[in-house]
């Protein structure tokens, strides 16, 4: 089977390493990956395939001249895992089969960003939608279904790394034994957008500590949690829960206040609308991250009288 796969994203190399094992990957279409900077990143696919001898394509479009230039490496099949173009129907057109990937429980989760909204929703069970490849976003039929657990423990960058494993666990099965039996999807539909810098933003008069939590945990990678802190940006690299019972002393705090540094957290303690969060790891703009421990030895006013915005 002489198969297309479609990544613009690392999350699918452990994949495309397993599917090329057994299957005959005619070519990789993926894309130049920047960062927010502008700066170009490494794109691992892209290395992965050049070693293995895989054709890769950039293609800024998938016109007729990008058609005829697949159709002349006879494909089969199209393999999509996060690629960062939508697909027509003249270019369906080339395969006898395709798949998508999708990180989620479909119909549930359809779009861009099916992790960092279970995330954010504090689902407590996920799923990796093996599926064909429609017209509309996310509606194609379901191969297989591999369900998985998120944990209290789990963020962004976790759940990256168990869905990477999963989907190449899988791949060989639904290929070889599923291809056959896809079937439609059943239930309501909910759907996820994309992301923006502001999306990160604390709003201390709104947000509950456990979602400051659930923000922190989906938006590790991008946008990051963040407040302001003075003329400086704050981020919120690791944050957790603590007992609201221990700090009732500081329960009239307006709401974002640092209270105090605890020596049994490990974190400073930040007053929110409901309680109180443990911030344990941070970062000022413009510098690295740092555990509350080692931050308040440079910072050492930071809990006097300081309310974040």
């Amino acid at each position: 089977m002489n198969i297309v796969f479609a990544s613009s994203d690392d999350i699918a190399l452990r994949t495309l390493e397993e599917v090329s094992l057994k299957y005959n990957v005619i070519c990789l279409l993926t894309s130049n990956k920047e960062s927010r900077s502008r700066k170009k990143n490494r794109n691992l696919l892209e290395e992965f395939a050049v070693d293995r001898g895989i054709t890769v394509f950039k293609f800024e479009h998938l016109l007729k001249e990008e058609r005829n230039i697949l159709a002349n490496l006879s494909p089969d099949m199209l393999l999509c895992f996060s690629y960062s173009k939508i697909f027509g129907p003249k270019f369906l057109s080339l395969f006898s089969k395709t798949m998508n990937i999708h990180p989620s429980s479909l119909p549930l989760l359809r779009g861009p960003s099916p992790l960092q909204s279970a995330l954010l929703n504090g689902e407590r069970e996920s799923a990796i939608s093996f599926q064909t490849i429609s017209l509309k976003m996310d509606e194609g039929d379901i191969y297989k279904k591999v369900l998985f657990e998120i944990k209290d423990d789990d963020d962004i960058i976790t759940l990256r790394d168990k869905v990477s494993q999963l989907a190449a666990l899988n791949i060989s099965d639904v290929i070889d034994n599923y291809l056959n039996k896809a079937v439609k999807q059943e239930g309501c539909a909910t759907y996820t957008s994309l992301f923006s810098k502001e999306s990160g933003k604390i709003d201390f008069q709104k947000h509950t500590s456990s979602q400051i939590i659930a923000m922190q945990k989906a938006f590790l990678i991008y946008p990051k949690t963040y407040c302001n802190y003075n003329d400086k940006v704050l981020y919120f690299i690791k944050v957790r829960a603590v007992d609201n019972d221990k700090f009732v002393q500081f329960m009239n705090f307006s709401s974002g206040s640092v209270c105090t540094y605890s020596n049994e957290y490990k974190s400073y303690i930040i007053k929110t609308v409901d309680g109180f969060i443990a911030l344990e790891k941070l970062m000022l703009s413009q510098g690295k991250e740092l555990f509350a421990s080692e931050f308040k030895n440079g910072f050492p006013i930071f809990c006097e009288n300081n309310v974040l915005a």
